[in-house]
């Protein structure tokens, strides 16, 4: 039997009590859960140890693929720019015909330049090679948190607007203990038993 059939087998044979009705029980739970506790360790060096050269192999594959994506990257950021300049450069001097054709139809004169009426179809539709696509990624930047947080609570925007920074108000609820007192908040506990490893 190898040792990570051994462990499963260890672990099978964990039975917790359904309950705790006297001191002698109370000492056999809490020396059950040292032993628990201290067979969750051994599983984890266990693994561990077996996960060890396969974590070596993978950063080194993780940091081959990236030197290679990294001399991918500055060639594709290049044509990128290159194509996105080009198209927005069309696209504003296909804005500028339209403008120019509906005006011109407005005052029920010829449009000047190449383009009449009948091309403005082609000319708000740019072509693009097959398999091309562009796509436009929208993200924001908060410039004024406060202003966000006023916003929110004067009703003008929902309160997921705003996500809180759990880190942080679990740091201060830890520092200020009993004491902690902050608006819309609450101080919640949890109780974790540790048993102390041997050797």
């Amino acid at each position: 039997m190898d040792s990570s059939t051994a462990l499963v087998e260890e672990v099978d044979a964990l039975a917790p009590p359904t309950e705790i009705t006297s001191r002698e029980e109370y000492r056999v739970a809490c020396q059950q859960l040292g032993g628990v506790q201290s067979l969750r360790r051994k599983v984890d060096d266990h693994y561990d140890e077996l996960k060890a050269p396969v974590l070596v192999a993978q950063r080194g594959l993780i940091k081959a693929k990236k030197a290679v994506l990294d001399r991918i990257a500055p060639v594709e950021k290049a044509l990128t720019t290159l194509i996105v300049t080009w198209e927005d450069a069309m696209e504003h001097q296909a804005e500028k015909e339209i403008r120019l054709i509906m005006e011109a139809e407005r005052q029920g004169e010829r449009p000047p330049g190449p383009f009449t009426k009948d091309d403005i179809p082609m000319l708000a539709a740019p072509s693009r090679p097959e398999g091309l696509q562009r796509r436009t990624h929208v993200k924001v930047k908060v410039t004024d948190m406060r202003a966000l947080a006023r916003a929110v609570a004067d009703g003008e925007l929902p309160a997921e607007y705003l996500k809180p920074n759990d880190s942080a108000l679990a740091s201060r609820a830890r520092a200020d203990g009993e004491l902690f007192s902050l608006p819309g908040c609450e101080r919640v506990t949890k109780a974790i038993l540790v048993t102390r490893s041997e050797g």
